[in-house]
């Protein structure tokens, strides 16, 4: 909110930001401090290595530049100063070796901090030739010995100047903060969208744990059903054996009482043959002894042809009951 109100910014400064942000003014602008990503460490040594360059106004064209002063001029709104990038032309880099070789040194402030590469020219401008060093002590080293630098800053704050002028004390870079500030809004971007990161994936991981519980629970009932069909499968199983059991012993116990009348017959018709053949016998014998005896032998014929029809008859039961065994085994 307070990024977006320009509170902190100089009026000519905040005047044209939210002149382009309203389309007011054609073009792209934003202040150093917005286009800058600076470590956490380092925020309050580009504080005030930056100054009121923090506010600076980076834009794509000189004539865009020009077009945002003659707003400015025609609305009494102001001043800024305004950083075309096809217009500027950066000094040369401090030598970064020989900076490594002064005891306590950090770096290159252009080399600390990140920014989109299409405002490399600006940053460049405003700190490739700034030092930064870890205390007072350093800085002022650096000071003696290094050559072409045109700030040397520490990161709690002090400056030094070529000219020899040392800032420092309580409460550096007092004032709008704006890189400290940029710095916090970065972070609490980064820690939004880490959350937001994490929130989606426990999200997704409670969807899927849910989808896991549904599948989880139509497994089960479908296990359950299954086990109560298998059971009611089983239990018709073993209604049947046992059915399959009763008959087959009421099976077996007809297959005996068939196989013992079988028996019974075999024995008759035995009886009944053997019967048939001494009546035959004794025809013979009475034949041979009296040929007179033909109401005898008429009679004994006719005991004889009944015996055999009773024989036949037995042969045919016996046959069946042999049909009806088989079936039965």
């Amino acid at each position: 909110e307070m990024q977006a109100s320009g509170e902190g910014l100089f009026q000519g400064v905040r005047a044209v930001l939210q002149a382009a942000r309203q389309g007011e003014l054609p073009g792209q602008f934003a202040t150093v401090a917005e286009v800058l990503r600076v470590p956490d460490g380092l925020r309050v040594a580009m504080d005030v290595a930056l100054g009121s360059a923090a506010q600076d106004i980076v834009c794509p064209t000189a004539a865009d530049a020009r077009a945002a002063i003659e707003w400015l001029k025609a609305r009494q709104r102001g001043r800024a100063t305004f950083l075309p990038l096809d217009s500027l032309d950066p000094p040369r880099r401090l030598d970064a070796r020989e900076l490594k070789e002064v005891v306590g040194s950090v770096g290159v402030a252009s080399d600390l901090v990140e920014c989109d590469s299409a405002y490399g020219a600006a940053v460049n401008l405003l700190l490739n030739r700034v030092a930064v060093m870890r205390d007072l002590d350093s800085a002022m080293a650096a000071a003696r010995r290094l050559r072409g630098w045109s700030r040397i800053v520490t990161l709690e704050g002090e400056v030094l100047t070529p000219g020899g002028a040392v800032t420092g004390g309580d409460g550096g870079g007092r004032g709008p903060q704006l890189i400290r500030r940029k710095g916090e809004i970065d972070d609490l971007t980064a820690e939004t969208a880490s959350l937001l990161t994490e929130l989606n994936k426990l999200t997704a991981d409670a969807t899927a744990a849910e989808a896991e519980a549904v599948e989880a629970a139509s497994l089960t009932r479908r296990a359950a059903e299954a086990a109560a069909r298998l059971g009611a499968e089983s239990a018709a199983a073993a209604r049947d054996l046992e059915a399959a059991r009763r008959e087959a012993e009421t099976q077996k116990a007809r297959g005996e009482e068939t196989a013992a009348q079988m028996r019974r017959y075999e024995e008759a018709v035995g009886a009944l043959e053997k019967e048939a053949a001494e009546w035959e016998q004794a025809l013979d014998a009475d034949r041979a002894q009296d040929t007179g005896l033909d109401d005898a032998l008429a009679a004994a014929r006719a005991e004889a042809e009944r015996c055999a029809g009773r024989a036949s008859e037995a042969r045919e039961e016996v046959t069946a009951l042999q049909i009806e065994l088989g079936r039965l085994g």
